[in-house]
């Protein structure tokens, strides 16, 4: 019974490697390597980031068989942008690539979080990480909420990166507790306004969000299925956020089958979502609650409708949309 169960839900994520549906797990070294259980994680982790400066504050050699057992387990592992920006500002940040290969670390994430570096000189970076054979990540957004960027410079930052070949994913900096960055407010709940400007203007598979609270993975999962990508997971919350991706808790239960019927756009998940959640409204009312145009509403509305997802229903002499019971 067990295992008809797990292969009837487990068949419907990809295996390893991932393009979609990636799970980033930050490594903050609070745990050695026999208690990481690895052994039953790795399946379910695409890759480590070893967090912040850490590297350098534990012996080379301990370092190296930290990463060589995620490599071992099929992990891959990754050199925090916290590290690239120190060795940025030491002038050392080509010498720290090189000595991070070695070490074997495979991904890079390039950033500005807390050192203003130009844009050109991210994508000369990234450029460099790219031809010593690293894939490369680019982050957007500022560590210091004081700082913050406005939505219209992350959306520019994302677009140059993702335009830029060497780069395999963006990510958007979520810090390590998810709350008052770009994405999400000061209690860790997500700003709609942001979101919807996001994933009407890019690919929601060319992104990791960095999430690391459980409402979020929820909250994500509902919007644009289980197959979005994450990041700054607790090594500890990997098998509970694996649940929810495969809709086998409350909070998701079945939303793969659901989110898998609608096989559209982001916008067509995210409006989807809306009208499964709150339940019918005019088109005027999926507006504010969404913030996407009206134009993109109107489409993902009529794709829907042709789908049999949603329904046109008449309320007290109002026009309102409802998600149809499939």
């Amino acid at each position: 019974m067990l295992s008809d169960l797990r292969r009837s839900v487990v068949e419907r994520r990809s295996s390893k490697p991932r393009e979609k549906g990636i799970t980033m797990v930050l490594d903050k070294l609070s745990q050695p390597p026999s208690c990481l259980g690895l052994e039953y994680r790795a399946p379910y982790m695409d890759y480590v980031k070893i967090g912040w400066g850490l590297p350098i504050l534990i012996h080379e050699d301990v370092l190296k068989e930290r990463i060589r057992l995620y490599h071992e387990h099929d992990v891959d592992v990754g050199l925090s942008g916290t590290l690239m920006e120190l060795a940025t500002v030491k002038g050392r940040v080509k010498d720290l690539f090189e000595e991070a290969w070695s070490l074997g670390f495979n991904i890079v994430e390039i950033s500005s979080g807390i050192v203003d570096i130009p844009m050109q000189e991210r994508l000369e970076l990234a450029d460099y990480a790219h031809s010593l054979g690293f894939r490369v990540t680019f982050e957007v957004g500022k560590k210091d909420p004081s700082r913050k960027l406005p939505l219209r410079s992350v959306i520019e930052e994302i677009r140059l990166a993702l335009e830029f070949s060497r780069v395999w994913k963006v990510i958007i900096e979520g810090r390590e507790f998810g709350k008052a960055s770009c994405l999400f407010d000061e209690e860790g709940n997500l700003k709609s306004d942001w979101f919807s400007a996001l994933i009407s203007t890019f690919n929601h598979e060319d992104i990791i969000f960095e999430a690391p609270l459980v409402k979020q993975h929820v909250e994500l999962i509902r919007r644009l299925g289980p197959n979005v990508n994450l990041g700054n997971i607790r090594i500890e919350d990997v098998l509970s956020l694996e649940s929810l991706r495969l809709g086998v808790r409350g909070d998701t239960f079945l939303i793969k089958s659901r989110e898998s019927l609608t096989g559209g756009s982001p916008s067509e998940k995210f409006v989807l979502y809306v009208l499964r959640q709150f339940g019918p409204m005019s088109s005027s009312e999926i507006k504010k609650k969404t913030g996407l145009p009206p134009r993109t509403i109107y489409k993902a509305l009529k794709n829907l409708k042709e789908k049999g997802l949603v329904e046109q229903l008449s309320l007290g002499g109002t026009t309102v949309w409802a998600a149809s019971h499939r």
